[in-house]
């Protein structure tokens, strides 16, 4: 499934939500190929689920609706007045990822309100939305009480809410049940992955210098 290159020229957020949405219909086609006995150029991320044990401390807040540019004038005006009233406490975090030039490989960045560094990794993947669910992934090892994570990606977003995410981002998650089985300290406290539409600079800088 492909999209014209000029659809992406315009606004970088619109060919965001553009690959975000090709992401998101991509399983389907991929069924129908696999079904159909064709071989596919490439494999999405494999999913699997959140462990029920972690689930009850991760709250999803609900995902906004579409701004269409001439019919909801007023709430796309409205938009850069949305980071003015982020609670940007002690406990919020900013997730982001970049792509290394020319490799299928991402920075993953956690950023706290102060626009400091607190966790960077290196993650192997050539999807988007896969590399921004890791980055939630590990915003969630933070072991703090009631943590806002904030990422500007919808798709990541949404997988968190059906707790369905790609494997690898689950093993991260996961990992908590497995501590726990251990005798280690598995909590993870109250943490709210939340959608925003923009990231303040910081985290996108930082992310972006990481990659060079």
């Amino acid at each position: 499934m492909g999209l014209p290159a000029a659809l992406f020229q315009g606004s970088s957020s619109l060919g965001k939500e553009c690959r975000e949405l090709v992401h998101e219909v991509r399983p389907t086609g991929t069924r129908i190929l696999l079904e159909a006995g064709l071989q596919l150029l490439f494999m999405p991320p494999e999913k699997d689920k959140i462990s029920s044990a972690i689930r009850g401390a991760i709250c999803v807040d609900p995902l906004p609706r579409n701004i269409h540019p001439v019919h909801n004038e007023g709430r796309r005006k409205a938009r850069p007045d949305i980071l003015g009233k982020i609670d940007f406490s002690s406990t919020a975090l900013f997730v982001d990822a970049a792509r290394y030039w020319k490799k299928d490989a991402y920075v993953v960045t956690v950023v706290n309100s102060k626009g400091s560094l607190v966790n960077a990794a290196t993650v192997v993947t050539g999807f988007t939305h896969e590399a921004e669910e890791l980055a939630i992934a590990v915003a969630l090892q933070e072991r703090r009480r009631d943590v806002t994570i904030f990422s500007d990606s919808r798709t990541a977003i949404r997988s968190f809410s059906s707790f369905v995410v790609s494997a690898a981002a689950a093993s991260i998650v996961n990992k908590k049940t497995t501590e726990a089985n251990e005798g280690e300290d598995p909590r993870i406290y109250g943490s709210r992955p939340t959608f925003v539409t923009s990231h303040p600079p910081q985290p996108a800088t930082l992310t972006r210098g990481l990659t060079s």
